[in-house]
């Protein structure tokens, strides 16, 4: 076909296009593909992580008592009417604790006392007698037999007075036993009896501790006792009143019942502050050992179960799983695939995924 002849049929099928209503669009030559964005880095603060030298404490938990504690009774019956101190009380050594009935132990002295009276008279009246008795056995006026009688006499009475004797004292001891004193200064702890019962012997009246020295008593399991030695000086830690005292260990328990810890004693330097009864805690230090630390705000959740770190590497940080050993301070011992001296961020958390450039801000 000529070149005029195409030119006809191309004209031809326009012309029928546009009577019938289509339009015919050309459509533009492909666009090349659009780069892909540039990240911008992100600004953070970061700090080295730093090797050092920790020697931490395990803390066994105890109570202060006093080194010196009387569970205190009478040793005679009685009612008591008198106890004129009460829980807490600061008692000076030798001041009255508690008092029975005094009228029973007074008639019974005086009773005892009447008795040895009457026996020193029997027994000076028995001596006479036998002294003239002797008179006249030797004058030949009397037989042997009387004189054997009346030695018999003052023998009999001689045992009869010591007997009422023995009697007066001890209703004298019983006497003073019907009141209680302190044997030392100290603080009363607890009282078991009021005013008014009825004390057997030996039933506990009242509790007395002696303010100086006190003591902490804790049980040590077997691996830690190699740590303490009798003489050695320790940190004991008040809790609740957030103080640390210094302690020596008295005793280290060289034996301890079926699957039970060793007990170990605490004698702790005289403070008037510190009380019988008050919580405390032995610390006993760990080896040193070497760990890795760093910033408390470069722990990313502390506190649930998969704790971690940005790390900044090849000018990009990457997430990397850490296990926290403790804290010191301001720091966090940590362990983890991360090395002494990278670049962990403490700072510009919020915009970070892995991968990411970073711009590092000391």
């Amino acid at each position: 076909m000529g070149r005029i002849q195409r030119e006809w049929v191309w004209a031809g099928v326009l012309l029928a296009a546009v009577g019938s209503g289509f339009v015919i669009t050309l459509a533009p030559p492909p666009l090349a593909a659009a780069p892909a964005p540039h990240l911008t880095p992100r600004r953070v603060v970061t700090a080295l992580v730093a090797a050092t030298t920790t020697s931490t404490t395990i803390p066994l938990a105890g109570q202060l008592r006093a080194s010196q504690r009387a569970h205190l009774s009478f040793t005679v019956a009685g009612r008591m009417t008198e106890r004129p101190v009460e829980v807490g009380q600061q008692i000076p050594q030798g001041a009255l604790l508690a008092a029975l009935d005094p009228l029973p132990f007074a008639h019974q002295v005086a009773a005892t006392r009447a008795a040895e009276q009457e026996q020193r008279a029997q027994l000076q009246q028995a001596q006479l007698d036998l002294t003239r008795v002797e008179r006249l056995r030797e004058q030949g006026l009397n037989r042997a037999e009387e004189l054997d009688q009346a030695t018999t006499t003052v023998t009999a009475r001689q045992a009869a007075l010591e007997r009422t004797r023995v009697e007066r004292q001890e209703a004298e001891r019983q006497q003073q036993e019907a009141q209680l004193y302190a044997p030392y200064a100290g603080v009363v702890t607890e009282v078991t009896l009021e005013p008014g019962e009825y004390a057997v012997p030996g039933a506990v009246v009242l509790t007395l501790s002696a303010t100086d020295p006190l003591e902490l008593r804790v049980e040590v399991p077997e691996q830690l006792l190699g740590s303490l030695f009798q003489g050695e000086e320790v940190a004991v830690g008040l809790p609740l009143a957030q103080r640390t005292l210094t302690g020596r260990v008295a005793q280290v328990g060289q034996a301890a019942a079926a699957d039970r810890p060793y007990p170990v004693v605490i004698t702790l330097t005289a403070d008037p502050q510190i009380r019988p009864g008050m919580p405390a805690e032995l610390h006993i230090p760990t080896p040193p050992r070497t760990a890795l630390a760093v910033p408390t705000e470069a722990i990313q959740d502390p506190s649930g179960l998969h704790p971690f770190l940005w790390v900044v590497r090849h000018q990009q940080v990457e997430p990397v799983a850490v296990t926290v050993q403790g804290v010191s301070g301001e720091t966090v011992l940590i362990s983890g695939a991360v090395a002494e001296h990278e670049l962990v961020v403490i700072a510009g958390h919020a915009s970070l995924t892995a991968g990411v450039p970073v711009e590092v801000t000391p």
